[in-house]
């Protein structure tokens, strides 16, 4: 649920929540990804490797489109 609605939770970080959402969501699964379930594990490893490699993404044609002098 959370890698195919990442935007939904991370995108809007407008001066109200100021990312408390992104951050609380990502904080509760921290706390899931400890559950002594090997499914549940799992799950959580798919969402933090799709995670990583979409912000691994972005910071790179973040840069590509502003590089520095």
């Amino acid at each position: 649920f959370l890698k195919n609605h990442r935007e939904t939770i991370a995108e809007p970080l407008d001066e109200e929540t100021k990312g408390s959402r992104c951050l609380y969501t990502l904080e509760l699964l921290v706390a899931i990804s400890e559950i002594p379930h090997d499914q549940t594990f799992q799950i959580c490893l798919d969402f933090w490797f799709s995670f990583a490699e979409t912000l691994l993404q972005e910071v790179q044609q973040e840069a590509k489109a502003n590089p520095k002098p």
